[in-house]
């Protein structure tokens, strides 16, 4: 995942256009014309501004830092949990899941500013994704990323902190990637685009969230449902010690790492290893910084298109000849919304940096390096998983960490569907491909 006006939630524009009408019917006129994003960018200054910039960089060195102390960000790890041969990946994603709910469950609970807070992100996942994207989409959408994860042993998110341990395979999942983030916005222009987004569309289901089908208040669904996601998580550890996947992912590395791994050297096979639940833990608790300080929730494919379109906005806009068309003949001729540029609209984009630099950090004093490097064949499977994963990230409003953690943290049904489209068609893939 929420996104306003940046994130991993393509819902702010799908909001904004719900009022538009409104004022329309009622005579008023409104000055928003953006099919993405018309939420006006805020005017912030002094602490308000830092705040803005400092949050996500120290929250997002959070995550990184739990993704390469954890180990689950190898393309051995994020593979294997797609043909259940390892779930050192799955122990996290559940881990951070389950305290992402808890953090949006306990949070409303605690301040009348808060509930605030939570409703209008759970508003924005429920009827603001289903006025931008019906079930067709998200369900598309999400198997495409799930698709994606097979073929490149990467998410989104995650790509940035191997691009951090070393990974050179990286960089091609990331081109990837931004390429997608390049073809999607101009599918705007495409004859029965917009149409295709919007089919199959079920206001009535996608409008609810998994308690409000149930007549439930949210943290009613939210904590018996973060206690068996953890139960889940404790049944996975048994069956498969974290130790143990370490030791599995050791042998993929050096010969030393192989001598280690065949004597049963579990303790300290990985330098600076931490189990996956804790770094679960530290990832869904995140959402409460967030939220609280900045207004916004954890998501990462949003960043790919604010890069391309801040970057295109600035060539193009640079005063260079020609090529001097401005930030408004830019929205024009290329689909890329003057929302996604701007400082305020860089969240994501801030968040992934840290990301990089929590990763960064996090290999530097632990010594380790990238251990799986050959799961992944070659740099076209790689580039071609990179954009399959954004690709379908933006078609589906959302990626693993935006559906995955912070929509199905808000037991949006939006996520609940994306989420086994996701791991259903990564599932497929991964089978297919063995």
């Amino acid at each position: 995942m929420c996104d306003m006006p940046d994130s991993s939630f393509d819902i702010a524009g799908a909001t904004a256009k719900v009022t538009n009408r409104k004022q329309a019917a009622a005579g008023v006129p409104s000055a928003a014309t953006s099919s993405e994003s018309s939420t006006p960018t805020p005017t912030v200054s002094g602490p308000g501004r830092l705040r803005s910039v400092l949050v996500p960089l120290l929250c997002g060195g959070v995550f990184g830092a739990a993704f390469q102390a954890s180990r689950v960000h190898e393309f051995g790890m994020i593979r294997a949990q797609m043909t259940f041969s390892r779930f050192l990946m799955l122990k996290m994603f559940l881990s951070a899941a389950a305290s992402s709910m808890v953090v949006l469950a306990v949070l409303p609970l605690v301040s009348r500013r808060a509930r605030k807070k939570v409703d209008a992100k759970r508003r924005a996942v429920t009827s603001g994704t289903a006025e931008a994207r019906g079930l067709l989409s998200v369900a598309v959408g999400a198997g495409l990323l799930g698709a994606g994860m097979a073929f490149s042993g990467s998410c989104p998110g995650t790509v940035f902190a191997q691009l951090a341990s070393g990974s050179l395979v990286a960089r091609y999942v990331l081109l990837g990637g931004l390429g997608a983030a390049t073809l999607f916005p101009l599918l705007d222009y495409l004859p029965g685009w917009s149409s295709f987004l919007r089919s199959v569309p079920v206001p009535k289901v996608q409008n609810n969230t998994l308690a409000s089908i149930m007549s439930l208040r949210p943290e009613q669904v939210a904590l018996p449902l973060a206690g068996a996601l953890v139960s889940l998580v404790a049944v996975l550890e048994y069956l498969a010690p974290w130790k143990q996947e370490l030791l599995a992912l050791q042998a993929m590395g050096s010969a030393a790492g192989k001598a280690a791994a065949a004597a049963g050297v579990a303790d300290g096979s990985v330098p600076g290893a931490i189990p996956p639940w804790v770094a679960g833990a530290m990832v869904g608790l995140l959402q409460l910084p967030l939220l609280t300080l900045v207004d916004q929730m954890l998501g990462s494919s949003s960043s790919y298109v604010t890069t391309v379109s801040n970057a295109l906005g600035g060539l193009l806009g640079c005063g260079c000849g020609s090529l001097a068309l401005g930030a408004a003949r830019v929205d024009k001729v290329s689909g890329y919304r003057a929302a996604r540029r701007g400082p305020f609209a860089l969240f994501q984009v801030l968040l992934m940096a840290g990301v990089f630099g929590g990763a960064l950090l996090t290999s530097h004093l632990s010594g380790s390096t990238f251990l799986s490097e050959r799961v992944v064949s070659s740099r076209s499977e790689a580039a071609l998983g990179g954009f399959l994963l954004v690709f379908g990230a933006r078609l589906a409003g959302g990626c693993t960490s935006g559906h995955g953690i912070s929509g199905f943290g808000l037991l949006a049904l939006n996520s609940a569907i994306a989420v086994p489209a996701m791991f259903g068609t990564g599932i497929l893939v991964a089978s297919l491909r063995a």
